[in-house]
């Protein structure tokens, strides 16, 4: 035997090689078959022991390239891997682009010093030609009409400077023809309210200062492509915790902001949305441990502020210091510097970029209770609500304002919040797949103050570990609220709920920590990586006609204006198996990748999908189970749960 072996001519010899010498070159599936082929073919010892080398060479590779998709998240435990987007991925490239509003190059013929007092700008003045001692002007206090109107008081003549007694107010001048040559809303900071002198408690090392910072409709990888300098110093500079893990619980701005602001979901406020107006909401700063700060709420855009579109807004000014006065009286006329300048838009007031001006007021309050405590929320709608593209000229601003909180110390004894409430989800970057995982994984960095780390060394090791956990606005709310209880003793709670619950950013955060848990829903959950399957494939078709049948129920009584609506197409479909959800061991996924078991479909799906007639997009979820009762019985279908999420 061994002789007859031997002497096996060369014409035979190749007849085996292959089978063990090829493998490396091999796709996945030709390499399956070609295991399977060469256990049977292998027969002597020499080739057995080339194909189990080869068959560990296969195993540690499987291993590595395992561990390859492992290293794209940020977080990377089960049951939540969020992934670890690439800004720049090529599939958005069309939409990475910049365009820029541009407000009139003007310089201010009027401002407001550190001290309250309007004058004139003589240099301006000169650029304008216009001699000041000619001017007659007037003032006009503006007085808010409850939460939707302003109205101005009667005019009163003045001679700058003067210190005007309200806190908003309209100046108009004209010349000794008459002709009107400024008209200008401006505030002053400097006014308070006699009431209120006497909330003036300090700053010390055990009671803190709260500003938030918001930004509407901005990714983590939005910030990080159209916020570099801005970015680079929160992260370098003031060595703030950029939470990567941070996820979006509701489709909007509100959903996601009433739970930060009250640490409830906004459907446990259903009166309050639809018929009640907003004063007895909870909101964070109207808890007693806040008595003693000056509070301040700054938001632009008064037709699409947070407590006032499709709501009734306040009956009493919310805050001390409340901004939407000033938003409302400087839309109720066009502005004058020597002539009308444009009418004014939601990115400038005549010649100042709406941005500009509330940063402005940010600043002024800040400097005005310097070392006091303070709660200031910030929320700006006007920089990337309306388009994808503009974000980017915020990013000096935006520098420019951190620069200025810890060069004037504001930041000394004060917690510093910077965050989104989703990512831009209007059509564009909206469609892609890349731009829907986007939406749900919003910005969120905090700044913690030195002096309460070095009290408490235990914050600094537990935000680092939670800055890739899984988090979101109802962990944010607790933080502050506990904070502001003096609550810093250590705790640790590693289990993980059926129900939602609010988890302290100091503490440690379960690993393991589920949607469920963090109060995400399953259509804003972005813990498991979907996968991609063919808008043609057999599944698809059904699904589709089962969102637009959903959706055509939810237009039933406005049919008389509306068409029923058809499924077109299906533009995209991606699915989550039932399967993803178990951590299979090593072993495990190579015996499946030798021998696949049975495909079952059982899983969420989320497709996109155009209707007829108008050619609308809609995004729906269906959750699909697929099971056999027996073999005769075939396939039985149940559609378990169901979201449109919006028109795309």
């Amino acid at each position: 035997m061994l002789n007859k072996k031997a002497q096996m001519t060369d014409d035979q010899k190749p007849l085996l090689k292959p089978q063990c010498r090829n493998m490396a070159n091999m796709s996945w599936h030709d390499l399956r078959r070609s295991l399977i082929i060469t256990t049977m073919k292998c027969r002597n010892y020499k080739r057995k022991s080339v194909f189990i080398i080869l068959l560990g060479i296969t195993i540690l590779t499987l291993f590595g390239y395992l561990q390859t998709i492992s290293s794209r998240y940020y977080v990377n435990q089960q049951p939540c891997r969020i992934p670890d987007l690439n800004p720049w991925d090529p599939s958005i490239s069309n939409y990475i682009k910049q365009t820029e509003s541009k407000c009139p190059e003007l310089p201010p013929l009027m401002t407001v010093d550190h001290k309250g007092y309007l004058d004139f700008n003589q240099t301006s003045a000169r650029h304008y030609g216009i001699k000041t001692k000619d001017l007659q002007c007037k003032y006009a206090v503006v007085q808010r009409n409850e939460d939707n109107d302003v109205i101005f008081e009667p005019e009163k003549e003045i001679l700058l400077p003067f210190f005007i007694p309200g806190r908003f107010y309209r100046v108009q001048c004209k010349n000794k023809t008459g002709i009107i040559v400024y008209d200008f809303v401006h505030m002053n900071a400097e006014y308070l309210e006699s009431s209120y002198g006497n909330i003036d408690t300090p700053e010390d090392n055990e009671t803190y200062s709260f500003f938030f910072v918001g930004i509407d409709s901005a990714s983590h990888s939005h910030v990080l492509r159209n916020l570099p300098l801005t970015y680079k110093y929160l992260t370098n500079d003031l060595h703030m915790y950029d939470f990567k893990g941070y996820m979006k619980v509701g489709m909007n701005s509100f959903p996601n902001l009433c739970p930060l602001l009250t640490g409830k979901s906004e459907t446990e406020f259903p009166f309050y949305l639809n018929l009640m107006k907003m004063d007895s909401l909870p909101l964070l700063w109207k808890e007693k441990e806040f008595r003693s700060h000056m509070t301040l709420f700054v938001e632009d855009r008064p037709e699409i502020a947070l407590f006032n579109y499709i709501k009734r807004g306040f009956v009493d000014q919310p805050t001390l210091y409340y901004f939407r006065p000033m938003s409302l009286a400087m839309a109720k006329f066009t502005p004058v510097i020597v002539s009308p300048l444009p009418e004014v838009t939601s990115e400038c007031y005549g010649n100042l970029h709406q941005y500009d001006i509330v940063l402005e007021f940010y600043r002024r309050f800040l400097e005005k209770f310097r070392n006091k405590l303070r709660f200031a929320f910030f929320w700006n709608n006007q920089m990337s609500h309306e388009s994808y593209t503009s974000l980017w000229q915020g990013d000096r601003p935006l520098l420019d304002f951190f620069h200025f909180l810890k060069y004037r110390g504001h930041l000394n004894n004060s917690i510093l919040i910077v965050l989104s409430d989703h990512g831009y989800r209007l059509g564009g970057l909206s469609t892609t797949y890349v731009g829907r995982l986007e939406n749900n994984l919003p910005f969120l960095s905090v700044y913690v103050p030195e002096s309460l780390k070095r009290r408490f060394p235990w914050i600094h090791t537990n935000l680092m570990e939670n800055s890739n956990r899984l988090v979101t606005v109802y962990d944010i709310h607790k933080t502050v609220s506990d904070i502001s209880k003096k609550q810093f003793e250590y705790k640790t709670d590693g289990l993980v709920y059926s129900q939602r619950t609010a988890r302290n950013l100091f503490h440690p955060i379960p690993k393991e920590r589920t949607c469920v848990d963090a109060g995400v829903a399953d259509n804003f959950c972005t813990c498991q990586e979907s996968i991609k399957i063919n808008p043609s494939h057999f599944k698809t078709a059904l699904l589709g006609n089962y969102i637009v049948e959903n959706i055509n129920k939810l237009l039933e009584k406005f049919l008389i204006s509306c068409h029923e609506l058809k499924l077109s197409r299906v533009v995209d479909a991606r699915v989550i198996y039932r399967s993803q959800e178990k951590e299979l061991s090593v072993w495990e996924k190579f015996r499946h990748f030798l021998s696949p078991p049975e495909k079952d479909y059982t899983g969420r799906y989320t497709l996109t999908v155009e209707t007829v007639p108008s050619f609308g997009l809609f995004e729906g979820v269906v959750v699909y189970e697929e099971f056999r009762e027996s073999p005769d019985k075939g396939v039985e279908v149940a559609f378990a749960q169901q979201w449109i999420m919006a028109d795309i």
